[in-house]
């Protein structure tokens, strides 16, 4: 009798042994067809996140180009009321987004906003699609101003800004947000001088290898902010070369 129970044990065990490392099997297998999926996935939104940055800089550089071409034509555009008409942009997209990147960040050491709030960023939105926002993010990382840890980020109506840059493919919103910020201390910065006429107070244009820009003084004057007077001097001026 022993012996028929103890075979019944083992062929029990046995049994169940082999239910549960079907179990164990399976699950692995499950394990293995999530993680084939989510690899699947993260590869494809890696290769969709490579097609939008190259169509972004594809976009870009056609809005440069376009932008150059009026520039030149006609004496409209960047060449008006300017000591020296400026030249054709020989730079790299890199380049140009880089250096300009480092002007946005140096204008901080010239402008000066009142204590309106508490708030522990000063945030800088980027209105339209452009590479200058990983530019200026990698320029003003670890950075402060009056203890404001520096965020940039694409600009969202509502939030608070302390600077606004108007890519060229954000400068068709320029007047609506300007309206939609009445009353609110900001600076705007744009790529087209042509928009100083509507309020526009800074704008940085190509000249050749360098980066210009221009100062609305009369707009500047209008707002709370306070300006270095060495400030204007430096406009129309080039601060980074090659």
């Amino acid at each position: 009798m022993k012996q028929y129970f103890f075979i019944a044990f083992s062929a029990i065990f046995i049994l169940s042994s082999c239910v549960s490392k079907k179990k164990y099997l399976d699950m692995q297998n499950e394990k293995s067809a999530e993680k084939n999926v989510l690899e699947e996935v993260l590869n494809k939104l890696a290769v969709e996140n490579d097609s939008l940055t190259k169509l972004i800089y594809s976009l870009d550089s056609l809005y440069r180009s376009e932008r150059d071409k009026n520039n030149l034509a006609n004496n409209k555009g960047l060449d008006r009321g300017f000591k020296v008409k400026p030249r054709r942009s020989l730079l790299s997209g890199k380049e140009e987004y880089d250096k300009k990147a480092i002007f946005l960040y140096n204008f901080l050491s010239y402008i000066f906003w009142p204590a309106e709030d508490n708030s522990e960023t000063f945030n800088i939105g980027i209105v339209g699609e452009s590479p200058i926002k990983q530019a200026l993010v990698a320029q003003v990382y670890g950075k402060s101003v009056n203890k404001q840890s520096i965020n940039v980020e694409t600009f969202t109506a509502g939030n608070n800004y302390k600077m606004l840059f108007f890519t060229e493919a954000g400068q068709a919103q320029f007047n609506k947000i300007r309206k939609q910020l009445t009353g609110k201390t900001v600076l705007f910065i744009t790529e087209n001088t042509l928009l100083e006429s509507i309020g526009s107070h800074i704008s940085l244009y190509v000249d050749g290898t360098k980066i210009r820009f221009t100062v609305n003084k009369p707009a500047l004057e209008k707002t709370k902010l306070k300006v270095s007077n060495t400030f204007y001097g430096l406009s129309d001026k080039s601060a980074v070369n090659n």
